[in-house]
């Protein structure tokens, strides 16, 4: 019997999988289009004057309507697996919870039983008894908060929109999408990592050699500045050493291949919660009155203050004459 975070971790193994065949299947489709608008312009092409264009067009149409099929079955493929990362998420919480309820119920069963022999003691000592060491009850109550901790941090979390993914030595980019679809985030989508990988090598030079990738990613989108590709067999002579007169072997910092910054998607945008405006300041009773409102400042620390700093009396303080 599995536990409900091995089947979420099964759920999201699953979609992955589902995700990178839609892939090929896209890839499919859109060759399928390309051909079918070929045979038509040829067909078209061909056709006797007034003969009807609508099977050649309808060709056309059934190949995009299965490409905008597909491209659908991806999108809700993503979300499923998204679905997938929650739940398991929920699972986690759910076994933190419980195992805090154990503690509990472990603390309560223990404490039930020292109650008495506690309050004994107390009576015949005059004082509370404190053991030398942990009892085992204050233990299982730590463990219980940490526990219950624990769940309401994975709760709060939620999914996580950053991540990475490093492989060495593959044939192609295909493993390294396997494997950021299995990254339990709201990561890149298949079409995006390959598009990233296809942007490093954008004159085709990488053919059959193997490839190292280092991915990283923010809000769900890839870093382009920080991720790259190293092909090792592409490397320069680093040249010959002065020193030793021997060859340096290969230049690896020439071996490693960027996509350029500017292709880097804009990150997805997210609901972020409109913060509460602060109520405004009130001034308390002894505060000072706020200055700009007219008052001199023998009037506003009375007339003795001015008097004694030589400011001139008010028509209401001058003496009458």
């Amino acid at each position: 019997m599995f536990s409900n975070v091995e089947q979420a971790t099964a759920e999201i193994e699953k979609y992955a999988a589902k995700e990178l065949k839609l892939v090929a299947d896209h890839r499919g489709a859109i060759a399928t289009v390309s051909a079918a608008e070929l045979s038509a312009g040829d067909a078209l092409l061909d056709a006797p004057d007034g003969e009807s264009t609508y099977a050649f067009v309808d060709q056309i149409l059934r190949a995009e309507s299965a490409v905008a099929a597909i491209e659908a079955s991806m999108r809700a493929c993503r979300a499923r697996r998204l679905e997938a990362i929650e739940g398991k998420i929920a699972a986690e919480a759910a076994e933190w919870r419980k195992r805090a309820d154990e503690a509990r119920a472990e603390l309560e069963r223990i404490t039930g039983k020292t109650k008495k022999h506690l309050d004994t003691l107390k009576q015949l000592e005059g004082v509370e008894f404190i053991p030398a060491s942990t009892p085992k009850s204050s233990t299982l109550g730590a463990r219980a908060v940490g526990c219950e901790d624990k769940a309401i941090q994975l709760e709060t979390a939620g999914v996580p929109r950053n991540g990475g993914a490093q492989l060495d030595d593959v044939p192609s980019a295909i493993p390294l999408v396997e494997m950021v679809l299995r990254h339990e985030s709201a990561g890149p989508s298949a079409q995006e990592v390959l598009a990233w990988a296809a942007a490093c090598d954008p004159h085709d030079c990488f053919g059959n050699h193997p490839r190292s990738f280092r991915v990283s990613w923010r809000e769900g989108v890839i870093d382009y500045r920080e991720s790259y590709c190293q092909v090792t067999a592409l490397a320069p002579s680093a040249g010959i050493s002065i020193f030793t007169l021997k060859d340096l072997g290969p230049d690896m910092a020439q071996a490693i291949f960027r996509a350029p910054v500017g292709m880097q998607p804009t990150p997805r945008i997210t609901r972020i919660a409109t913060p509460t405006p602060e109520p405004p300041a009130v001034l308390g009773p002894d505060d000072p009155a706020p200055i700009g409102l007219g008052l001199r400042i023998d009037r506003y620390l009375s007339s003795e203050y001015g008097r004694h700093w030589g400011a001139e009396p008010s028509k209401e303080e001058a003496p009458q004459s």
